[in-house]
This record gives structure tokens, sequence and C-alpha cells, in this order.
């Protein structure tokens, strides 16, 4: 068997044609059209019809899916980023809250989360992963696996909340808070409290919106109720 190759454009696509050459009579010489692997179009390509080999089309090849980033890079190398996520998360950690990008707290409270859910399992395996991330573990690791897992024991998720505020610096880039929930710096606990001081100091009802706030900051937060009530009390007396 003989196979001579050539090259010809058919609708705008280059495509080699091979002629098969066979000495029985039933078989004579039959063009095949293919795809050469190095080219990049989608179009389909129309085969020859033939007795032994009917007309037909080969289908187009499916478009490439876009692949989206796992995470952002914040322009940084890996090294430095993962640096720089585990100061943000010690610290958030120390103070219960934080300013930074809204992209670093973005990327930050992924890892906060972790470790609280770390934190809950309270093994040894889960506190050496701790001890991995965090660096000041011998302070940070008695406060992580004690007081914060004992807040986070009933809550199913979401122990942080990221709250933009107004560009914290003069290259006006996007700001955030990271903050841990149902926590002394809670700034939605505080912000909901003093709306409704204001509405019972001027003798308005509550809308929907801040019975829905209430419900949230008091739901998993222990004595939420209580605190609010008392919260509220404070800011109707006013400073002393």
């Amino acid at each position: 068997m003989h196979r001579d190759t050539s090259i010809q454009t058919i609708g705008g696509v280059k495509a080699g044609v091979w002629f098969t050459k066979s000495k029985s009579p039933p078989h004579p010489d039959i063009p095949i059209i293919f795809r050469p692997r190095n080219t990049s179009t989608t179009a389909a390509v129309e085969r020859p019809a033939s007795p032994q080999h009917p007309a037909r089309v080969t289908p187009a090849a499916p478009a490439a899916m876009a692949k989206y980033p796992k995470h952002r890079m914040l322009n940084r190398t890996s090294a430095h980023r993962q640096a720089l996520l585990r100061n943000l998360v010690t610290s958030l950690f120390t103070h219960e809250s934080i300013s930074t990008t809204y992209p670093k707290a973005k990327e930050a409270q992924r890892i906060a989360e972790k470790c609280i859910t770390l934190a809950k399992r309270n093994s040894n395996a889960s506190r050496l992963k701790a001890e991995a991330i965090l660096y000041t573990p011998v302070a940070t690791v008695p406060k992580l696996f004690g007081a914060l897992a004992e807040r986070y024991r009933d809550r199913p998720g979401g122990y942080t909340r990221v709250l933009r505020i107004e560009p914290l610096k003069t290259d006006q880039a996007p700001s955030a808070i990271l903050e841990l929930v149902d926590g002394p710096k809670d700034m939605r606990f505080a912000m909901t409290a003093k709306t409704v001081a204001r509405c019972q100091a001027e003798d308005k009802d509550l809308n929907d919106l801040t019975l829905k706030n209430i419900r949230k900051v008091t739901r998993f937060r222990k004595d939420g109720e209580k605190e609010l009530e008392k919260m509220v009390g404070e800011l109707r007396k006013g400073p002393a």
C-alpha cells in the first residue's frame, strides 16, 4: 500500500489529502480529508462522498472553558502572599478587628475561618495545623482553642465578617474591616443597637431591616438579647 500526502485548502482550512492506492478492484482510490494537528480553527471539515464512505461532516471541536484563578495573588510572590495573610490572621485573632484593603480582607477571611474550624475540632492534629499558620502560636493558640472555640461552638459557620469602608489611604484603594462576629468589637451589633436606641428616642417603629439585623446579631450570641438591651440603654443615657 502506498500513501501520497498533499496539502489543500478547503473552506479556508488547510487540510491534507491521503490517496490510498489499492490493487483490488472493489476498492478504488478514495481521498480522505483530515484535520492537521497543529491547526487552531474549530471549523468543521467536509469529507467527500464515495460508495464506501458516504458524505459526512466532522463536528466542530468544543470551545475551551475559561479558567478562573482560585485565589487572589495580591501582586506578590507565593511566599510573600502567604506571609502577609498569616500576619493578618494573627492580628485578627489578637485584636478581633483589623482594617486593610478589601482584597486582602477577603483572602485573610478564608484562612481565619479555617483556623476557627480547626479550633472547634480540638485535636492534636488541628492544633498543630493552627500553630503552623499563626505567627505567634504561644500567645494566640490558647485564645483560639479556648475563648473563640467556645464562642462559636453552636455557630455552623460565618465566624468573620468583611465590611466595606471608605478608602483609608490616598491611593483610593478599596478598604474594608475584617472582624470576628459576636465579639466585643462587632460592628453590626453596635450599629443595630444604635439604630434601636434612635428609634426608641424618636418614638418610631422598627423597620423590617432593623428587625432582621436584630435576629442576626442575637441568634448565636450568648445572652444576645440582654446584651443588646444593655447597649441600647447605655446609648440612650449618652456619655457620662
